[in-house]
């Protein structure tokens, strides 16, 4: 009974976390279009200089969070799901 409600709590969690990651990405993105956008407005190559500033800033807090908190994440997984599903559990 235990191990049902673990695996509910955890379900809920992870589901609340992935909810809000994807509201996060969505409203960076957002913003950072609307910004883009107006800049866009008063100079084409301040507007693409704003643009790939952005960008780099996001790909940089990215990697710099793949790197120094979860280097775990650092690769696809598809090589340890295969190797988990076909048996070898390291």
């Amino acid at each position: 009974m235990y191990s049902w409600l673990a695996f509910l709590l955890i379900g809920i969690s992870v589901g609340i976390a992935a909810f809000l990651v994807d509201f996060l990405v969505d409203y960076l993105m957002t913003w950072k279009w609307k910004i883009s956008e107006i800049v866009f407005k008063m100079s084409l190559g301040l507007g693409w200089i704003t643009f790939l500033v952005f960008s780099l800033l996001f790909g940089a807090t990215a990697a710099i969070m793949t790197v120094f908190i979860g280097p775990g994440a650092a690769g696809g997984g598809t090589a340890e799901l295969m190797g988990y599903l076909n048996g070898i559990n390291y």
